[in-house]
C-alpha cells in the first residue's frame, strides 16, 4: 500500500481522468467540496490537503497563485515544491504552519483543522469499488478532461465562502427511489466525518504541554471535552479509528495518574478513565469480541461504584446488557438491565434500560406480559427522559430508538402488525438516512420490517427488501455489519419454508455472499 499523500499516488493520465470522473459525478449529486475531499481520501489513500486541492479541481500552480493572491503585502511566494511537501506531510519533513492551513481553508472553504491528516491508516476507509466503477466508464474524453481543466481555471480565485457549502447533503438522500445516490458511496461519506478526532487528541497534548506532564486544570477540562466529543462521532466513525483514540486518551490518562494530583484531580481522573473504559467496551462489542468488552464494563463498572457515579453506573449495566443480549444469554442480559434500572438516575438511560434491556430479554425468555409491562413503562419515561437527557450521541437513548425496540420485541411476541407500526414510526423519527445514531441503526429497523412481512405470510416482500438492506450494508463497518448479518441470518430462518420462491434464493445468496467478508466476527 502506497504512503498517504506521498506524490506518486494519483500521478498520471489516467488518475487524473479518474479523479475528474469522480469530482463532477459527486459535484453532480450535489457534494459539497469537504465531502468530495473525503471521497479523494479514501479512493487514493491521500491526505486532506491534497485531496481538496483534487476536490476543487486546481493544479498545484494554481493552488500557489490563488494562496499567493490572499497575501495584500504581495510577499508571498508559496511555489509548487513547497506546496508538495505540505501536501505529502506526515511522509515529508515539513509540515504545514497554521497560517498557510488557515489561508488554504479560505480557499477550499473549509475549516483548517480539517486539513491536517489523521494520524491512523486509512485501509479501513478503502472503497476499492469507487476508483473501479469510476475507472470503468470509459466515457472520459478529452472533451471531459478539458471541461475539468475550465473548471479549475473558475475555482483559482475562489468566491466567498457559501454558509451553505458545509450542508451535509448526504443526510438528506432517501433510502431508496429514483436518482437515489449509490447507497455504498453514502455510507463512506457518513463514516468519513471523524477527522476531528486527531485534532482533539493534539489540543488536549498541547494543553499538557503548557501545563507540565501532571496537567492542571486545562487539561481536566480537555479530557471532559474529548469524552464528550468521543460520544458525539461515535457512530460516524469507522471502529478502529475510535478503539485507537479512545485508548490513547485513557493511556494519556494512566500517565496524568502517575504524576501527584489533588484529591479531586485523583477522583477525576479516575471516572474520565470509567468513561473511556465503558466506551471500549461497547467498541470491542462492536468488532465482535466480547470478552474484551465484559472486562473493560467490568473496569467501568467498578469504577461506578467506587466514585458513587450512579450515570456511569446505569449506562454501563446498559451496556453489559446489551453484550449478553446478543451472546444469547437472556437471563443474564435481564439481570444486568434490572441492577442498572436500580441505580439509573433520571434520563434516557432509565427508557434504555427498559425497552432495549428488560423488554427484549423478556421476549426472548417467553414473558410477554412482563415484557409489555417495560414497554409501557418505557413509553411512560419517554417524555419526561427526552426533556431531561442532555447526553450526546452515544450517551442518549432517542425516542427512535426506542420505537425501534419496542418494534423489536413486539416482533418476538408474535404481534407483526405493531411492530411494522412501530418500526415505521422508528425511521419517521430518524430521518431519510441511513446513517446510525443514538443507538438508533435504520438498517436494522428495516430488517425488522422484513420479518413483521414474513410472519404476515409475505415471504416474496420480506426477502426482497431483505436484498435491498444487505447490498446497503455491504460496505459498513464491523459496528454494523455483525449486528446487520445476525438479523440477515434470523430472516433467513423465517424463508427458509420458501426456499423455493426466487426471491428467497436471490436473498440466501447475498446473505452467504456477505458471511465470506474477511474479517467479519460473529460471537456465537
Amino acid at each position: 500500500m502506497r504512503a498517504i499523500g506521498q506524490a506518486g499516488t494519483g500521478t498520471g493520465t489516467s488518475h487524473k481522468r479518474i479523479r475528474a470522473e469522480l469530482r463532477e459525478r459527486l459535484r453532480g449529486q450535489g457534494a459539497t467540496g469537504r465531502q468530495i475531499a473525503e471521497a479523494m481520501m479514501a479512493a487514493f489513500k491521500v491526505g486532506p490537503l491534497l485531496a481538496y486541492r483534487w476536490a476543487h479541481g486546481l493544479s498545484q500552480q494554481q493552488a500557489c497563485g490563488a494562496y499567493n493572491n490572499l497575501d495584500p503585502s504581495g510577499r508571498c511566494g508559496l511555489d509548487t515544491s513547497r506546496l508538495s511537501q505540505w501536501e505529502n506531510w506526515p511522509h515529508s519533513d515539513r509540515r504545514p504552519p497554521l497560517h498557510a492551513l488557515r489561508r488554504f481553508a479560505k480557499i477550499y472553504r473549509t475549516s483548517s483543522n480539517l486539513l491536517l491528516p489523521v494520524e491512523a491508516d486509512y485501509r479501513h476507509l478503502d472503497v476499492p469499488a469507487i476508483s473501479a466503477e469510476v475507472g470503468e466508464a470509459s466515457h472520459a474524453t478529452l472533451d471531459t478532461q478539458e471541461a475539468s481543466v475550465g473548471y479549475a481555471r473558475a475555482e483559482a480565485s475562489p468566491p466567498p465562502p457559501d454558509p451553505s457549502d458545509d450542508g451535509d447533503w448526504a443526510d438528506a438522500w432517501p433510502w431508496s427511489g429514483e436518482g437515489r445516490p449509490d447507497v455504498k458511496r453514502q455510507q463512506f461519506l457518513d463514516w468519513s466525518k471523524w477527522a476531528a478526532l486527531a485534532a482533539v487528541l493534539e489540543s488536549l497534548s498541547l494543553t499538557r504541554d503548557a501545563e507540565g506532564p501532571g496537567g492542571g486544570p486545562a487539561t481536566h477540562e480537555q479530557l471532559d471535552l474529548a469524552v464528550l466529543h468521543f460520544g458525539e462521532v461515535y457512530e460516524r466513525t469507522p471502529r478502529d479509528v475510535m478503539f485507537a483514540a479512545v485508548r490513547r486518551c485513557r493511556r494519556t490518562v494512566a500517565e496524568l495518574r502517575g504524576y501527584p494530583q489533588s484529591k479531586d484531580g485523583r477522583r477525576h481522573l479516575l471516572l474520565v478513565s470509567g468513561w473511556l473504559s465503558a466506551m471500549l467496551g461497547v467498541l470491542e462489542f462492536d468488532r465482535g469480541d466480547l470478552t474484551a468488552a465484559r472486562s473493560h464494563h467490568l473496569a467501568a463498572w467498578q469504577v461506578g461504584q467506587h466514585l458513587s457515579r450512579s450515570d456511569l453506573s446505569a449506562w454501563v449495566r446498559a451496556n453489559q446488557s446489551m453484550t449478553e443480549f446478543y451472546a444469547g444469554d437472556y437471563p443474564a442480559a435481564l439481570g444486568f438491565a434490572r441492577s442498572g434500572l436500580a441505580v439509573a438516575p433520571q434520563g434516557t438511560i432509565r427508557v434504555r434500560l427498559l425497552v432495549e434491556g428488560q423488554g427484549r430479554a423478556l421476549a426472548r425468555l417467553n414473558r410477554s406480559a412482563e415484557a409489555r409491562q417495560a414497554i409501557a413503562a418505557g413509553a411512560e419515561e419517554i417524555d419526561q427522559a427526552a426533556r431531561s437527557g442532555h447526553q450526546p450521541g452515544l450517551y442518549a437513548f432517542s425516542e427512535a430508538a426506542s420505537e425501534l425496540c419496542t418494534g423489536t420485541t413486539l416482533l418476538w411476541l408474535g404481534e407483526p402488525k405493531q411492530a411494522l407500526v412501530h418500526t415505521s414510526q422508528a425511521l419517521v423519527l430518524h430521518g431519510p438516512t441511513n446513517e446510525s445514531w443514538m443507538q438508533m441503526n435504520p438498517l436494522l429497523g428495516r430488517f425488522d420490517e422484513t420479518h413483521a412481512w414474513a410472519q404476515l405470510g409475505h415471504p416474496d416482500r420480506a426477502a426482497t427488501l431483505g436484498s435491498r438492506i444487505l447490498a446497503a450494508g455491504r460496505e459498513v463497518q464491523q459496528g454494523v455489519i455483525g449486528p446487520l448479518v445476525r438479523k440477515g441470518q434470523q430472516l433467513q430462518e423465517l424463508l427458509a419454508p420458501h426456499a423455493e420462491l426466487a426471491e428467497v434464493r436471490n436473498y440466501s445468496e447475498q446473505l452467504h455472499s456477505l458471511l465470506q467478508r474477511p474479517g467479519l466476527t460473529l460471537p456465537a
